[in-house]
């Protein structure tokens, strides 16, 4: 924990827990649940194996999934862009929402995930391949989006 500045987890095999009242937190190969809170700032997480949850109040989440634990991601951000970048056997419940109308897209890469847009908030909903953990996605006013892993 910190009360201002920057934390990193790298390369670690076993659970984290990392809170930051102002200041950037980065999540790099962790292989277990990482839990991450942000009050203010941005939290990016790349090769993630395991459950994940984050919370962000102002800032934004980039995440890039390695493969899902058994609870799934829940990613949420007040006022910031969720960016989720899903592993590549995607089996899994799509569950996103945000209150004030922003893009959400996950347009054209899943037909089975549909988008709605119903007076000032918009979801995302679907199942994806042959289901599995749940990726959920909450923001306040905030562009989520969620796209396959990139092929090089």
């Amino acid at each position: 924990s910190a009360l201002n500045g920057n934390l990193a987890a790298v390369d670690r095999k076993s659970d984290v827990r990392l809170s930051a009242k102002r200041g950037d937190v980065w999540l790099n190969k962790v292989q277990g649940a990482g839990d991450v809170f942000a009050r203010r700032g941005k939290v990016l997480v790349v090769d993630h194996r395991g459950d994940l949850k984050v919370e962000v109040g102002a800032g934004d989440i980039q995440a890039k999934l390695a493969a899902f634990g058994p609870n799934g991601v829940d990613l949420h951000c007040e006022a910031g862009p969720v960016r989720c970048t899903l592993p590549e056997a995607a089996d899994c419940v799509v569950d996103g929402l945000t209150l004030i109308v922003r893009s959400i897209r996950p347009e054209g890469l899943w037909p089975e995930v549909k988008v709605t847009k119903d007076g000032y908030s918009s979801s995302m909903r679907g199942t994806i391949g042959a289901g599995g953990p749940p990726v959920r996605i909450r923001g306040g006013s905030s562009n989520i989006s969620i796209s396959p892993p990139v092929r090089r």
